[in-house]
């Protein structure tokens, strides 16, 4: 940590912030992306399902 102290001039918090937000950032685009996954699946079998019945 004090070596990029000394190189950037940021106090070694503003690190730990960034790096955080950026744990954030990642879990939340993970979560959204799953979701949107797990509902197009669902709505994709749902067609399948209606193809199949004949509707």
């Amino acid at each position: 940590m004090a070596e990029l102290r000394d190189q950037t001039g940021w106090p070694g918090w503003a690190w730990v912030v960034i790096v955080l937000l950026a744990l954030i950032l990642v879990v939340l685009l993970l979560v959204v992306g799953g979701w949107l996954s797990m509902t197009q699946m669902m709505r994709g079998m749902g067609g399948v399902m209606d193809g199949m019945m004949g509707r």
